[in-house]
């Protein structure tokens, strides 16, 4: 039996590409698509369209509504809204490969991000 934070990352893994999932780690940490597409070494028109084909699966209108979906579910472990991780500027993915797992949740009633 899954915990609900395991079955919501088998929801998003088997919902989106890899690349999708880089592109959706990307955007909840507050990233613009011009330096999402710079980060992972594509155009900004190819991080557009990920990001279009990603709100419509997960039947989002945008990045706030993805965050939303993300942070009630208690991924604010791996995706902090609050400083963009900047390993990796060169061009590498390597801060945002691989599918998410229920290590990337958090339980709590501090699970929203406050300003």
């Amino acid at each position: 039996m899954q915990t609900p934070q395991q079955e919501t990352a088998t929801w998003l893994n088997q919902r989106l590409t890899a690349r999708e999932l880089q592109v959706m780690k990307l955007v909840i940490q507050g990233l613009p698509s011009k330096s999402i597409a710079a980060k992972l070494g594509i155009s900004q028109r190819t991080v557009d369209a990920h990001r279009g084909s990603m709100y419509s699966k997960l039947n989002v209108r945008g990045a706030m509504e993805l965050s939303h979906l993300v942070f009630t579910r208690g991924m604010r472990n791996r995706y902090s809204l609050a400083e963009p991780d900047t390993k990796g500027c060169s061009g590498s993915s390597q801060d945002v490969k691989g599918p998410i797992t229920a290590d990337d949740y958090t339980e709590g009633p501090d699970d929203h991000p406050t300003r």
